[in-house]
Order: structure tokens, then C-alpha cells, then sequence
């Protein structure tokens, strides 16, 4: 393969390969070890994988297979005494926007959802073509036919990608992290809520917290350094605790000291483990203890 970058998660060399030949099932099923090979349909190619993993969990999988899957694969070292030490990433992508005909299909399972009774929209864009102007859209679209019969309306979350124009999420919620925000082309995060009509803006700092900006408020939300074993899925975590609290009404400051908490929490686990609602409350509460005898 060849080498053309280095990895966002950690300072090691990004090996783009030629040839889709990583395996998925060794990965399918340390995520959920009762899962067995003859269960997969192979078929269905990585979103066969996805949907089954995501149905044994007891979700529901409406995906929309695409020829061109990214896959990634992130090699570690055991160190005794140390942990894991990323040692280099292994990636096999084409990152060719989906079609207009795929892009419409994702809309309809997303009207679908809103339907069913869904409460907030949540994008992660890796820039690899998922997250198209066309998308956003009419995502854009669904939310504002939403909140004409739902209050409080339908918002909209998205973890920008990294040099992607951000005109394309105009009127959503962004969740940046310090890198993202930086090639974003914006000084300073009021220019940046007005010009795009944002109805927040959330930048990450990593230990040190974060920074979340509203028409009506900037708040800052120290965090605490900790020893952290694995940053991969730090942001992730933080955007599914934010898409909690925006789709129960939460206050939105109240709810990035929780992403904030959450991501911190991940970070002290190696891989994408997630962190459960009840660990959540139980560090919640501990803290607040920690306050008051303070």
C-alpha cells in the first residue's frame, strides 16, 4: 500500500491498500461475540455485517448498501505494564459521493424514522462521501416538515469532516473537534453561527473540555486531563450523548458536560467500547458528591 497521511487517533502512518481483502468477521464478532459466521450474508458485503451486528442488538439496521464501503482497520501492539500502542492504520476506501438515488434512499429511511417517532438526526461525516450537500438537503427538508407538527422542532447534529465545505450543514448543530475547527476557515465561533445560521457550536478540546457557542450564550466546559489508553471513539461517544440529550429537550449546556464526561470516560477503555447509561449516572453522581463535600 501507500502512505499519504497520518491518522487522526494517534500519530501513526494511515497504509491505504489496493485490494478489499481485510476481513470483517474477526471484528463483527469481538463487537458481539454470539454472533456466528453462518449468520452473515455475505452478499450484503459490509452493510450485511453492519445490519446484522446492529440487529442482534436489538436495534434496527434500515441501511442502504453502497459498492464502495470504507474500511478500516487499526493495528495495535500489546505493551506489558503500558496497554496499546497503535502501531498503524490499514484503510481500503473509495471516497466517490454516493449517488443522488442513494442519497434519496437515506432520506426516505430518514422521513421513515422521523415518522417513527425519532427525535433528533445525527451525522457523522468522514468525509468519504456519505455526507453530501444533497443529503444535508433534504435532511434540512424532513426536519423543517417535522417541526411544523412537533415542538420542539427536530435538530439536527453533525460531526463535521475534515475539509469539507461547511455551508452544508447551514442551520444544524456542529460538533467540532480542535482540528476540525481549524481548517473549518472560521476566526471565530460567532462569525461562524451567524454565517451559517447554526443553532449551536460545539468545539471539543480534549482534556482541557469544551467550548459550546448559541446565539443567546458561550459557555466554556473545563474538563480533567486524564491517562488516557485509546482517544478512538472518544468523539463518537460524545455524539451519541449529545443526540441523547438534544431528543430529550435536555439543555444543551447541561448536556456537552455530559458528552464531555462520557468522552472522557471512553478514552480510559481500549477500543470502541461504549459507555452505558448506567456507568454515565454512576460517574455523574460520584461527581456531584465529590461538590458538595467540597
Amino acid at each position: 500500500g501507500t502512505v499519504n497521511r497520518t491518522s487522526p487517533e494517534a500519530p501513526v502512518p494511515v497504509v491505504n491498500l489496493p485490494e478489499r481483502a481485510l476481513g470483517a468477521i474477526s471484528a463483527l464478532r469481538s463487537l458481539h461475540p454470539d454472533i456466528g459466521t453462518d449468520r452473515v450474508e455475505f452478499s450484503l458485503g459490509m452493510a450485511g455485517l453492519v445490519a446484522k451486528m446492529v440487529d442482534a442488538l436489538g436495534g434496527k439496521a434500515p441501511l442502504v448498501a453502497t459498492p464502495n464501503c470504507p474500511i478500516k482497520v487499526r493495528v495495535m501492539a500489546r505493551v506489558p505494564g503500558r496497554g496499546y500502542q497503535p502501531l498503524c492504520r490499514l484503510d481500503s476506501e473509495a471516497c466517490d459521493p454516493i449517488t443522488d438515488s442513494e442519497a434519496d434512499q437515506l432520506l426516505e429511511r430518514s422521513r421513515q424514522a422521523l415518522l417513527d417517532g425519532c427525535k433528533a438526526i445525527l451525522l457523522c461525516d468522514y468525509a468519504k462521501g456519505t455526507v453530501t450537500p444533497r443529503l444535508c438537503d433534504g435532511l434540512r427538508r424532513l426536519a423543517w416538515d417535522c417541526s411544523k407538527v412537533l415542538q420542539p422542532p427536530i435538530p439536527i447534529a453533525v460531526d463535521p469532516g475534515r475539509g469539507v465545505d461547511w455551508s452544508r450543514y447551514f442551520g444544524m448543530i456542529i460538533k467540532a473537534n480542535e482540528h476540525e475547527w481549524a481548517e473549518s476557515g472560521y476566526v471565530h465561533s460567532t462569525q461562524c453561527l451567524g454565517e451559517l445560521a447554526l443553532r449551536a457550536l460545539i468545539v471539543t478540546h480534549g482534556s482541557k473540555g469544551m467550548s459550546l457557542t448559541t446565539k443567546s450564550e458561550e459557555t466554556v466546559i473545563d474538563g480533567t486531563p486524564v491517562d488516557g489508553l485509546d482517544p478512538c471513539g472518544a468523539g463518537d461517544q460524545a455524539m451519541a450523548v449529545l443526540g441523547l440529550g438534544l431528543s430529550s429537550g435536555a439543555r444543551l449546556a447541561d448536556v456537552c458536560y455530559l458528552a464531555d464526561m462520557a468522552a472522557r470516560m471512553q478514552v480510559l477503555r481500549h477500543g470502541c467500547v461504549p459507555v452505558t447509561a448506567q456507568e454515565l449516572e454512576a460517574e455523574l453522581a460520584k461527581q456531584l458528591t465529590s461538590t458538595v463535600a467540597a
